[in-house]
């Protein structure tokens, strides 16, 4: 494949249950000239070639293990050859959730970062409703928390201050989507030929 010289790459950010992965799949219903890309995709291809399941726990080994051991580009330079691989006009990076991946995306001419938010209780409250990430049905509030206030929540938090577009996530999904048409509107895309 060719890379789509009028290509846009849109990276999301976001808390735990705020709504990423949400705002992805209602971009690309509306845009299907899209694709996603993800970091943890590659981790989780990993895994299942070992027959593991995709739990938090191990998706952090992995990475931790191959940034020290294999090298700290590693993990974004395949997120990198994706992108570069795709001819899609819009390539959305789920889950930006530091520098590196950061600074992939500012690589990109256009680039986009889109901070997705939603309050604590909400986001608890839907991370046992969906089958992302299984260890996560179990999460207790107290491990929710401490999550959250982790090294890791503190990284997001400097992201989502650096984005270019906050997009509140705590209604209903109804209203969630017209957010996501509004940013789509913006971007100048037409989907009424598609």
């Amino acid at each position: 494949m060719t890379r789509n010289p009028k290509q846009r790459v849109i990276g999301v950010t976001g808390r735990i249950g705020a709504g990423k992965s949400t705002f992805i799949s209602e971009f690309m219903k509306q845009v299907p000239d899209s694709k996603r890309v993800a970091t943890s995709d590659l981790l989780r291809e990993t895994l299942a070639l070992w027959g593991l399941p995709p739990e938090r726990r191990r998706l952090v080994l992995l990475a931790k293990f191959l940034r020290e051991h294999v090298g700290p580009e590693v993990i974004v330079g395949g997120v990198r050859r994706r992108i570069e691989e795709s001819s899609e006009r819009y390539v959305l990076i789920d889950g930006v959730r530091g520098g590196r991946v950061l600074n992939l995306l500012r690589s990109f001419k256009g680039s986009v970062l889109v901070a997705v938010t939603a309050e604590p209780r909400v986001r608890y409250d839907r991370i046992h409703v969906r089958p992302e990430k299984p260890d996560e049905l179990h999460l207790t509030q107290e491990e929710f928390e401490a999550l959250d206030a982790s090294e890791f929540g503190h990284e997001l938090e400097v992201l989502e201050r650096q984005a270019d577009l906050r997009i509140e996530n705590n209604a209903s999904r109804a209203e969630f989507e017209d957010r996501v048409a509004a940013f789509v509107q913006g971007l100048g895309h037409d989907t009424s030929s598609e």
